[in-house]
């Protein structure tokens, strides 16, 4: 997909009434499919993050709008009063407008693919149900016609909007947090009617530390395999090889639970005789039952596999499957002939982790659906407890660049997880039609890291295909606005309680390859190069009485404990011409 515009008629968060972005000119076809990157950048509190989690969040509700799959009690009826409102949305009154392909011809890339392009405009009033228009780009005939159907709203959505947020603000997480609850209901409720039926409907991907395993494991086994005799494609996973050091993966396993069970729903019972309705093993079904087509997959390309009978209190006698994988290059033709790709491999994944939310129960998932509560995240711990999660992973080793040691991945410091999340969405994602909203990813990184951030990026959605993506990054590192164009950079402003939001461009400020000082004195109005506490201490210097020779040599001793700067240069220039003042009067 493609942004187009942002309108917000109500206030939301730090927005005020009438907040409008906008993103692309969708008559300039020049650079549809460019790597340009939405840079929206400014001081804590500016509002910011809250255009990502707007834009989450209308996804969000459209997105509930038009599940065909969806628990109960989850809309709002005369039984469920605090339900899922279509007409109510956390944002009332906005207009959203991007471009975006048909899923049927998310693979077509055609020279003229701008042919295949769609403009959707989602429009809401307070009161009343957004309304969808969708109508064809580059058709001087073209009328914009109302969505209704449910599929062919799923049609034209993202083909995945994937959320990361590397600081401890979980607004951006919510609506992906809910998303999760009904991605395992509408297995649940597949699982219990006796469907078969594994493909999830939502398109929501929040990256966070449940998934850090799952990202390595599928860029590893998939994305860095052998290519030929001798020969290792290591390109795509350099900045992870190099910067972090993860030269491989040595060895892993994963624990499935088995004995988990849900009795089978009351239309699929009412079909049994009742002569079955007596027996156990007819009434229920495992939990794991839709997802044994993976579960195979994963066993065929295991080094081991085994069982072990547990004794449980509640399920009485059960079992977990144990596969273990020792990683070389046989383990990876395997994963690659069997998944294909790395997309495939984390989506399985993604499906089994998934079914860690069996804990919550109904009451508990109900309160999480109607909350508006932006401390949600705080008050449920969806995982279970190690012993009692369905799947997991165990003992992952790395083999790092120049360590002897065992390394698992939790010894990985808070910066190096950043980059493995940020590199592997977009590794992962890279050849789809998708929106990334990624909330201050680089707040971790070394100067080194921020620096090249930008480029690490755009190497990992190079291809040779034409997609339409989208990445909208908040930040306040100078070394990443530096690397985006004047157009794509959003300065954010806050005078008192207004709120000022220009582009880089109407601003002309030429963001694109300019000097991080001049980024930080013209965006942060920060001229010195100094922090507070030493610029004080420079600025006491400066400010003495210089009456003798004597003092000013004193001054020019006492600042030796101040390293270089073109502040402390500054001074010793003030220094010399007082110094040259006091000669001439002598």
């Amino acid at each position: 997909m493609k942004l187009i515009s942002l309108i917000i008629n109500t206030e939301f968060r730090s927005l005020p009434v009438g907040f409008k972005i906008v993103f692309f000119d969708e008559n300039n076809f020049t650079n549809t499919y460019d790597f340009a990157p939405y840079c929206l950048v400014g001081r804590n509190g500016s509002g910011k993050s809250n255009v990502l989690e707007a834009i989450a969040s209308i996804f969000y509700h459209i997105e509930c709008m038009h599940l065909v799959t969806l628990p109960e009690p989850f809309e709002k009826d005369e039984l469920n009063p605090k339900g899922f409102d279509r007409s109510i949305c956390i944002i009332d009154e906005f207009e959203l407008e991007y471009l975006c392909k048909n899923v049927e011809d998310n693979n077509s890339f055609s020279i003229n693919s701008e042919l295949e392009i769609n403009h959707i405009k989602i429009s809401k009033v307070k009161g009343e149900a957004p309304k969808i228009y969708k109508r064809k780009v580059n058709d001087m005939e073209a009328i914009s016609h109302e969505l209704t159907g449910k599929l062919e709203v799923k049609e034209i959505l993202p083909q995945f909007i994937i959320g990361y947020s590397s600081g401890e603000n979980e607004l951006l997480s919510l609506p992906f947090f809910k998303l999760r609850f009904l991605q395992f209901d509408a297995y649940l409720i597949r699982l219990k009617k006796a469907y078969d039926s594994l493909k999830s409907e939502s398109s929501f991907v929040y990256l966070d530390e449940s998934f850090n395993q799952a990202i390595l494991l599928s860029l590893y086994l998939l994305d860095y395999h052998e290519v030929e005799e001798n020969s290792i494609d290591k390109l795509l996973l350099t900045p992870l090889i190099e910067e972090i050091g993860i030269q491989d993966i040595k060895s892993f396993r994963i624990v499935i639970r088995k004995d988990i069970s849900e009795t089978y729903h009351l239309e699929y019972f009412s079909s049994l005789s009742e002569n079955d309705k007596q027996k156990e093993y007819k009434t229920k079904v495992s939990l794991t039952y839709n997802v044994e087509a993976i579960i195979e997959k994963l066993k065929k390309c295991s080094t081991s596999s085994f069982y072990v009978e547990v004794d449980d209190d509640i399920s009485n006698k059960g079992s977990l499957l144990y596969l273990d994988y020792f990683v070389n290059k046989e383990t990876k033709k395997a994963f690659k002939r069997i998944f294909g790709s790395s997309l495939n491999l984390f989506q399985s994944f993604q499906i089994l982790l998934n079914l860690n939310l069996y804990q919550v129960n109904t009451e508990l998932k109900t309160k999480i659906y109607q909350s508006k509560n932006i401390f949600l995240n705080d008050d449920i711990v969806p995982i279970p407890y190690d012993e009692d999660r369905i799947f997991k992973f165990k003992d992952l080793e790395l083999i790092k660049v120049n360590v002897k040691e065992t390394i698992y991945t939790k010894q990985l410091s808070d910066g190096e997880f950043q980059l493995l999340h940020t590199i592997g969405l977009c590794l992962i994602f890279r050849d789809t039609n998708s929106l990334f909203l990624l909330d201050e990813p680089e707040t971790h990184f070394n100067p080194e890291w921020r620096a090249k951030f930008i480029t690490t990026i755009a190497n990992c959605l190079k291809t040779d295909k034409k997609f339409l993506r989208d990445l909208l990054i908040t930040s306040h590192s100078p070394f990443i606005v530096s690397d985006c164009k004047p157009d794509n950079v959003y300065i954010f402003n806050r005078d008192k309680e207004k709120l000022f939001v220009e582009s880089a461009a109407k601003k002309r400020l030429n963001t694109f390859g300019t000097s991080v000082n001049v980024l930080t004195e013209e965006i942060f109005n920060k001229t010195e190069s100094l922090g507070d506490y030493s610029l004080e201490i420079l600025n006491k210097i400066r400010n003495r009485t210089f009456d003798s020779l004597e003092e000013i040599q004193k001054a020019k001793e006492d600042s030796r404990i101040l390293g270089d700067s073109a502040e402390k240069i500054l001074l010793f220039r003030e220094l010399l011409l007082k110094e040259k003042e006091l000669n001439k009067n002598d």
